[in-house]
């Protein structure tokens, strides 16, 4: 299945089984936007892509509250209205109380917001509040406490002892003004305006029932009493009933550090999905059928003004594999905008795809006709009309638009010359050709060569260090062996040129295009490679250890047994390159790309490897990930078999269909990861964190568990033959209900 995305949105598929026996597939489009004040939310330019659960920063060990609930729910019954943020007090001056409201359409919700209190434990009375600029809106500083099952992060509910031994017994911050705390017995329902945590009786009583007969006759399909409004994370009173449209209006009441009655509007903008699948009567035959899409998710970082908006669409498939659908194409309007047709839709797809030569045996299926908008310019036709203006105007003019103007003769020539020289100005000869004898005499009298053509000229073994090449043109060139230490290639183009066993070290290469050069055995340490282009180089053996390659492109490159030990690679393009033995140890390697690379032995150990894409048919068969930083990366479908990730921090990676086999994960943390259809037969996993990971359909033959972490993981469908779990935390797993 292809996506297909004519929009800023982000989109991500979700299997499921909705509907005992059968399969189902949710499509999740999220959209992120900022907020404007007394104006309507835009596009931001810094997109959130669909995610698990994110914690607030500084919550280590996954005990607190939620500040983003996961994106990955199978169906919300109902709208979610979500606030992560601080209650501001007005004007910035410390206040004892204030109100902090919430409000979308014509719903709002307030809380009132106390500075910190206690209990006289003598009289039972509360102490007045202390004064407050700001207060942080969690569970932590609502109703609860570690007894409190409906808040256990949270404050109230019991005595603690202070840094100095006293005994002291703390009132919540955050209350429902019609529900406060009235005495020590108290035990209002935690107050708020973020994710109620889904293990909290307020989510979990509706799980359904898994005892009798669900095992033998459901599993793995939730139970017939399961309530699928265990996927609305937000609290039960903001919860909207039939879904948002997306033009609402927002309100902001003491939320935000500045102004104190905030005003904004949704963007008025709306997605639309249409499914492109086999006809399940002709499987010859495709149908376009357009997916009704719910907003169902508003989430608010008021810190951030950042806006998030999630639609959501469920619908039946065939298997969990949901091969009978080949795209999804999603599109975007405004809602004030008369919508599209379905038909005007489908013919974009059509051209989008490259597929307009489709005969009339594509369908395409009932659609609700909603409200949206997509500009359609014709620039084809706006452009032929441009040209028939012109051919108009010099007709009008007299002039024939179809002349073609003759070549100048040498007569021509001669007179304009002649017009020239009576100005004053020259004809330029043309230059001769530099050499290797005249290159070696301008760099004794130390000129450079910006912007100047060195292509083809052999130059090996020249101490030319500290030239200026920037903006040159030095294709083909051969600069084997050269001393070329702190020059300055800026600009320049080296492609197809030879510089290999030269000393590079310092230099300046941003924005060089070096595509199909020969770099092997070259020093490069310390260079500044940012921008640069190193498609399908040579760069076997060669060093580059600290240098600065952001948003570098190697792809298809050979960095057989290179260094970059300690290099910044962040946002590098490494696909299909060739990786085997190279040491990337300490390397920054965020938001790169090593998507079909070749790299078996591969180094990468404490590494910063943060959002990393190392999917496709990248294969890292026996690297070295210890200690590696790796949160949200994504290794779909690579072969990482005996690959050491010990003590490696992996949260919410994607090994989605990766090839573990041997791979050793002792003491690596990959809570929320995702290895669904995962092989990870024999595997060392003892003491790991999966945390709330997935492993549906995982291999999981022989695999040693032994004293991890595993509370809330998905073991749906996967296979645990030989698998070792003594002494592992089990709870909330289908494993411990067994």
């Amino acid at each position: 299945m292809e996506f297909v995305n004519q929009t800023p949105f982000q989109c991500a598929p979700l299997a499921g089984r909705i509907g005992f026996p059968k399969h189902s597939l949710t499509l999740i489009v999220k959209g992120t936007f900022d907020l404007v004040h007394e104006g309507n939310a835009a596009f931001s330019d810094d997109p959130f892509f669909p995610t698990g659960d994110v914690l607030y920063p500084d919550d280590d060990e996954g005990q607190g509250s939620r500040f983003y609930e996961s994106d990955f729910a199978y169906y919300k019954p109902r709208a979610d209205l979500l606030l992560a943020g601080k209650c501001h007090a007005p004007r910035g001056r410390p206040v004892q109380a204030c109100k902090a409201t919430f409000g979308v359409g014509g719903w709002s919700k307030t809380l009132g917001v106390f500075g910190n209190r206690y209990w006289n434990p003598i009289s039972r009375t509360i102490s007045n509040p202390e004064p407050f600029a700001q207060m942080e809106l969690r569970y932590e500083n609502s109703f609860g406490g570690a007894e409190f099952e409906k808040n256990p992060v949270g404050k109230g509910a019991a005595k603690f002892k202070d840094a100095d031994g006293a005994v002291r017994w703390p009132l919540p911050n955050i209350e429902d003004l019609k529900d406060l705390v009235a005495s020590p017995g108290s035990r209002p329902d935690p107050a708020g305006f973020g994710p109620i945590g889904s293990f909290w009786p307020q989510r979990r009583s509706k799980l359904g029932t898994y005892k009798g007969s669900w095992l033998k006759e459901r599993w793995p399909w939730y139970p017939a009493d399961f309530d699928w409004g265990y996927f609305n994370a937000a609290p039960i009173d903001m919860q909207v009933e039939g879904y948002l449209k997306g033009d609402e209006p927002l309100f902001f009441e003491n939320l935000h550090p500045r102004i104190s009655a905030y005003h904004s509007r949704l963007p008025g903008i709306k997605p639309r999905l249409f499914i492109h699948k086999q006809d399940p009567a002709d499987q010859n035959k495709l149908l376009f059928i357009e997916a009704k899409l719910n907003l169902d998710t508003l989430w608010v970082d008021m810190e951030t003004e950042k806006l998030v908006l999630v639609w959501r669409t469920v619908f039946p498939v065939l298997s969990e594999e949901y091969d009978e659908i080949s795209d999804v194409f999603i599109v975007s309007e405004r809602l004030e905008d008369t919508p599209q047709t379905k038909e005007s839709y489908h013919g974009l797809f059509l051209k989008q795809t490259s597929e307009q030569d489709k005969t009339s045996d594509e369908d395409i299926g009932s659609l609700d006709e909603e409200p949206l908008i997509v500009d359609n310019i014709n620039v084809e036709e706006e452009i032929k009309k441009a040209d028939a203006e012109i051919r108009a105007a010099l007709t009008a003019a007299g002039i024939d638009p179809d002349r073609k103007l003759p070549e100048p003769t040498e007569g021509d020539r001669q007179e304009e010359a002649r017009i020239l020289k009576g100005l004053g100005i020259e004809e330029e000869m043309p230059e001769s050709p530099l050499t290797r004898e005249i290159i070696i005499e301008r760099i004794v009298r130390g000129e450079g060569f910006s912007g100047e053509d060195l292509s083809g000229l052999d130059l090996s073994g020249l101490d030319m260090r500290g030239i200026d090449f920037s903006d040159a043109v030095l294709d083909g060139v051969n600069l084997k062996e050269a001393i070329l230490t702190s020059c300055n290639f800026k600009n320049a183009t080296l492609s197809k040129a030879d510089l290999s066993s030269a000393d590079l070290s310092g230099a300046v290469l941003k924005d060089v295009d070096a595509s199909e050069s020969i770099f092997a055995g070259a020093d490069l340490r310390g260079a500044d490679l940012r921008d640069a282009v190193f498609d399908q180089a040579d760069l076997r053996h060669s060093r580059l250890d600290g240098c600065n390659a952001e948003n570098t492109s190697f792809c298809e490159a050979d960095l057989t047994g290179a260094s970059l030990t300690n290099s910044r690679c962040r946002a590098a393009d490494f696909s299909g390159s060739r990786l085997s033995g190279a040491n990337l140890a300490q390397a920054v390697i965020v938001e790169a790309s090593v998507e079909n690379a070749h790299g078996p032995g591969v180094n990468m150990t404490g590494a910063d490897l943060s959002g990393l894409r190392a999917s496709g048919k990248t294969d890292f068969t026996g690297g070295n990930f210890q200690k590696a930083v790796g949160p949200y990366s994504i290794w779909e479908h690579a072969i990482l078999d005996q690959a050491d990730f010990s003590l490696s921090v992996m949260e919410g990676a994607n090994f989605a269909s990766a090839s573990l086999k041997s791979a050793n994960f002792v003491g690596s943390d990959l809570k929320y990861a995702r290895l669904s259809k995962a092989n990870l037969r024999q595997a060392r996993c003892m003491t790991m964190n999966l945390f709330e990971a997935s492993l549906e359909k995982a291999d999981l033959t022989m695999t040693d568990f032994r004293a991890s972490n595993i509370y809330g993981a998905e073991f749906l469908d996967a296979a645990l033959e030989g698998a070792r779990f003594e002494h592992a935390n089990l709870k909330m797993t289908k494993l411990a209900r067994k």
